[in-house]
C-alpha cells in the first residue's frame, strides 16, 4: 500500500486572453510541483477582458467554487495577478487561500536559497511586493520599511565584496563566460562538464538559485565559467530587481552561452528564447557576444 500524499492539494486556474492553442498551465503546474503542492485539477477560461470583481467570469468563479469543495482543495494557485478586491471576493467565495504566480516563485526561492545574498534578495522581494506578500503579511507597513532598509544595507555590503572579487578575476587575466538560459535548460550539467564543479542537477525548475563560478584551462587560456539562476517568462520586475546582483555575473561576462532545450516543442523554444532575450535586455546584457547552444539533443524526439 502506498503512503498517503501529505502535500497540500492545489487547484490551478488561469484566464487566457490571447486564445492561442497550447497548454497554458504546464509551466504553472511544474512550478507548483517544485514548490511542493499536489495539483489535482486545472481550469482555464478564455475571456476578452478580466471581470473587475472576480477576474474570472462570475459563472466560472462559481464553477471553481464547486470544484474546490468537490476535490477538497487546500489552496488555489492563480496564473494571473489579481488585485486586492478580486482576491478578497474570490477568497470569500472559495473559502481557501489564493497564491499567485509571483508568490509561488517566491516560495520556491525561499526553500532553495543557499547563500546569504540569495536569502537577502528573496526577503527583499517579499517585502517590496505591493502591500507585502502573503509570506510577510504579518509585518506592519513601518516594520516592513525598516527591515527593507536593513536588508538593503546588508545586500550593498555583499555586492561590494563580490564586485571586488570580480575585479580581481579580470586583473588576473581570466576570460569570463556566463552560462544562461531558461530554467531547466541544462545549464548546471554543462557547467559540470566544463569544470567538474559538481553543481546539483535535478531536472526540475530553479535547481540553481545561487551563482557558481569555476575556472578551467583551454589550451593555455584561463577561463572562468559562471552558472546562473534560470530565466523564466513573465518574471515580476520586483523579483528581477531583487536578483540583479546575482544576474550581474552575466552583465560582466565576455561571452554568454544561451542554452536552448532541444527537447522542447518549437512553440516552447520560441517562447523561452524570447523570455531569455527579454531578461538579458532588462539587465543590460544585450550587447555582450552571445552564442546559442542547443542542449539535450540526445533527448529530442
Amino acid at each position: 500500500m502506498s503512503s498517503k500524499d501529505t502535500r497540500k492539494r492545489a487547484l490551478l486556474v488561469e484566464v487566457v486572453f490571447d486564445r492561442q492553442e497550447g497548454d497554458h498551465l504546464s509551466e504553472l503546474s511544474e512550478l507548483a510541483f517544485v514548490a511542493g503542492y499536489n495539483v489535482v485539477d486545472r481550469i482555464i477560461q478564455n475571456l476578452d477582458r478580466p471581470n473587475p470583481d472576480y477576474y474570472f467570469g462570475k459563472g466560472k468563479a462559481k464553477l471553481i467554487k464547486g470544484r474546490v469543495k468537490e476535490l477538497d482543495i487546500d489552496l488555489v494557485i492563480s496564473g494571473n495577478k489579481l488585485d486586492s478586491i478580486q482576491e478578497s471576493n474570490l477568497v470569500k467565495m472559495w473559502h481557501v487561500p489564493i497564491v499567485d504566480r509571483f508568490e509561488l516563485i517566491l516560495e520556491i526561492f525561499i526553500n532553495r536559497a543557499g547563500t546569504q545574498e540569495a536569502i537577502t534578495q528573496i526577503r527583499l522581494a517579499a517585502l517590496r511586493k505591493e502591500g507585502g506578500s502573503r509570506l510577510e503579511a504579518h509585518r506592519s507597513k513601518r516594520a516592513r520599511s525598516l527591515l527593507i532598509q536593513k536588508l538593503e544595507k546588508k545586500l550593498e555590503i555583499i555586492k561590494k565584496t563580490k564586485d571586488l572579487r570580480r575585479k580581481r578575476r579580470v586583473q588576473s587575466g581570466f576570460d569570463l563566460v556566463a552560462i544562461a538560459g531558461y530554467t531547466n535548460a541544462g545549464k548546471s550539467t554543462l557547467m559540470n562538464g566544463f569544470t567538474e564543479a559538481d553543481v546539483e542537477v535535478s531536472g526540475r525548475m530553479f535547481t540553481t538559485l545561487d551563482t557558481t563560478t569555476r575556472s578551467f584551462d583551454a589550451d593555455g587560456r584561463k577561463i572562468l565559467v559562471t552558472d546562473t539562476v534560470g530565466f523564466i517568462s513573465r518574471l515580476p520586475h520586483i523579483l528581477m530587481d531583487a536578483f540583479y546582483a546575482t544576474l550581474k555575473e552575466v552583465t560582466e561576462a565576455d561571452l554568454i552561452l544561451l542554452l536552448i532545450d532541444a527537447n522542447d516543442s518549437v512553440d516552447n523554444i520560441k517562447r523561452k528564447v524570447l523570455a531569455s532575450i527579454n531578461t538579458l535586455t532588462a539587465i543590460k546584457a544585450e550587447n555582450i557576444p552571445l552564442i546559442p547552444v542547443i542542449n539535450k539533443i540526445d533527448l529530442a524526439q
